[in-house]
């Protein structure tokens, strides 16, 4: 009984670890933060490829909420003291238009794909999987160095093409990004990222009546879907609310100044 109590406490363990690692068929995003600088990665069944974005130490890196700028290779030592800081995803999403599943903190980059790392994001049984998976696979590299308005081309470039999550780009959802905002150009700034994650942005305009922080209206056939679940994980602070009258596979996000003030956008807002 002992040992049929035991197998089972295995079992147990054994299928939670399954559950809470990758599943091997979809896309895994990981970010990872190190002692040198960033990079992003998209592991990707359905592309048959694994690409990999690192970013130079030099490039300018904007940390939301009132941190401010700097340099790649500062980020892992300033996050290391600014301990009240916790939203890590949001680096890579409004700096690269990139949705991590996970975010990592390294020593170096090529750490990334050493076995303790990716048992550690992946999960046993994910690890096991990519470690069958890999060496039939294209690796694709890019880097990032410069201006931000030079690397601004390269990420409407690559992102979207290498980097969009597959299954966003699949459902094809469609939306429209409005500023009620006393701030220029914050809807641009937050539809262009979620253009890069792989979404259909419409239309990107000014709206006259006040909404004080953000709202998201939605259409009744989206709920169930992977891209809205994603973006409604990602603008949880947001008012949702659903909207009949909006056709199929459409949603509307209405950011105003107290989206604005959360994420410091007037802090982003600079001489490049």
């Amino acid at each position: 009984m002992v040992v049929f109590g035991v197998f089972l406490i295995i079992l147990g363990v054994g299928l939670a670890v399954w559950r809470k690692g990758w599943d091997g068929k979809s896309d895994f995003k990981l970010a990872v933060i190190s002692s040198d600088n960033l990079a992003v990665i998209s592991i990707s069944p359905m592309r048959d490829m694994v690409n990999v974005l690192e970013v130079d130490k030099e490039v300018m890196v904007w940390i939301p909420g009132g941190l401010g700028w700097y340099k790649a290779d500062k980020v892992k030592r300033l996050l290391d003291q600014e301990k009240s800081f916790t939203d890590y995803r949001s680096i890579f999403f409004y700096n690269f238009g990139f949705v991590a599943d996970r975010v990592v903190f390294l020593d170096t980059l090529e750490d990334w794909d050493s076995n303790n790392n990716l048992v550690s994001q992946l999960g046993v049984f994910g690890w096991i999987k990519y470690m069958m998976w890999q060496n039939s696979v294209i690796v694709g590299r890019e880097q990032l160095a410069g201006s931000f308005e030079y690397n601004r081309e390269t990420l409407k470039e690559v992102m979207m093409r290498d980097f969009g999550d597959d299954n966003i780009l699949a459902e094809d959802m469609r939306l429209s990004v409005y500023n009620t905002s006393s701030e220029t150009g914050l809807a641009g700034f937050v539809a262009e990222r979620l253009d890069w994650a792989g979404f259909s942005v419409m239309e990107v305009s000014n709206f006259e009546e006040e909404i004080e922080g953000c709202l998201m209206t939605y259409s009744p056939m989206v709920e169930k879907k992977y891209s809205f679940l994603m973006l409604k994980d990602f603008f949880g602070s947001c008012l949702m609310k659903e909207d009949g009258g909006l056709s199929e596979n459409e949603i509307y996000l209405y950011l105003g100044d107290g989206f604005s003030r959360m994420l410091k956008y007037s802090n982003y807002v600079r001489s490049f």
